[in-house]
């Protein structure tokens, strides 16, 4: 039996249920999925995504805090039991993305705005099949809104994220150094 693969990627400060709707969408097209997280170092500088995207404000956890709450909310899922990976992910360096991903992957992702439009692009130049699995002009949830509720309203917060990534975050932030 061949196996195929996907692949979805993101930053993913944090995984919230936008998020999640993605991840369950394209694992229904494939046997293995991959996550990668991009800007997984916050040192190397993408100069083509939004600036909002690059703020240290806007990006609060690192790439294994963020791979320790996807982990979380998958082991709690209905895809517990799958072939799932997670990887960096350099969209910024869409030549290196082949060091973390089988070319023979198919890039599954959404389109919202141009930055999505982007991606698609350098995704194609580097020889990936690409499938949009939906266009939309608003996203019923963006991080900007739960990391908001992740300051100011846990309540909030924990009816944003799936189930598994609350749990994951309160104890992250709950290890943080007080400031």
């Amino acid at each position: 039996m061949t196996m195929t693969l996907g692949c979805i990627h993101g930053r993913f400060q944090p995984f919230h249920n936008g998020h999640f709707e993605y991840l369950l969408a394209a694992s229904r097209y494939c046997d293995r999925l991959v996550i990668g997280i991009t800007q997984f170092d916050p040192e190397i500088a993408d100069d083509g995504s939004p600036p909002h995207r690059m703020a240290e404000s806007d990006n609060p956890f690192s790439y294994w805090e963020r791979l320790q709450i996807i982990r979380r909310v998958i082991e709690r899922s209905p895809l517990a039991g799958r072939e799932v990976e997670i990887v960096p992910f350099p969209i910024h360096q869409p030549s290196n993305i082949g060091r973390f991903v089988d070319r023979t992957s198919t890039m599954f992702t959404t389109i919202y705005d141009r930055w999505n439009v982007e991606k698609i692009r350098r995704l194609k130049e580097q020889g990936y099949r690409v499938r949009v699995l939906w266009r939309r002009r608003i996203k019923e949830i963006e991080g900007k809104q739960v990391r908001l509720a992740m300051r100011h309203d846990m309540q909030l917060f924990k009816r944003l994220v799936p189930e598994g990534g609350f749990e994951a975050v309160v104890e992250i932030i709950q290890g943080w150094p007080k400031t």
